[in-house]
């Protein structure tokens, strides 16, 4: 009795990881649209507000979910000090703050840490083309996400079963 229930806890125990590894991809595909919509609200104020720079961040930081809000006002809240500091430091430090909450890859991280170099060398409309590319590029990675997410996850899952299933023969 205690094998088999030995045998069922293995089983549950690896599907259970599947089942996060599947859930942790589900994350980072939202994470990836919330990075869209942050960089689509941008581009949409930059082009029609006439605002400065920190005060579009702080009106999109009302707007996006965490982690990417409690970044952006924070970004905000120093920039609008204006005590002299560049923005893509600022940005930079306060976006590697959250990255240990986001599950996007390097190459992503990169992309996001990278942005406000596009901001400060055009005029309002060029700064909003220069969205584009964030935008397009992020996309990019949703629709590759999307189209991968059934496949692999359905891979995961039967990997984590099968797992489960050959270290319970092992161990019985």
């Amino acid at each position: 009795m205690v094998k088999l229930f030995g045998v069922l806890f293995l089983i549950v125990g690896c599907v259970g990881i599947s089942a996060d590894l599947c859930r942790e991809r589900k994350r980072q595909q939202l994470q990836l649209m919330e990075m869209k919509h942050m960089f689509l609200l941008m581009q949409e104020d930059i082009r029609y507000s006439g605002l400065p720079i920190p005060l579009i961040i702080q009106k999109t930081a009302k707007k996006t979910d965490t982690p990417f809000s409690e970044a952006l006002t924070a970004i905000a809240a120093i920039a609008l000090q204006n005590n002299g500091e560049q923005l893509q430091p600022i940005w930079e430090k306060e976006m590697q703050a959250v990255s240990e909450q986001l599950s996007l890859s390097k190459e992503q991280q990169e992309l996001l840490w990278e942005f406000p170099q596009s901001l400060g060398l055009w005029e309002k409309e060029g700064q909003a083309k220069a969205l584009s590319y964030y935008i397009e590029e992020t996309d990019k990675w949703i629709i590759q996400s999307e189209k991968e997410e059934k496949d692999k996850n359905k891979v995961i899952m039967s990997l984590g079963a099968a797992a489960g299933i050959m270290l319970s023969v092992l161990l019985l």
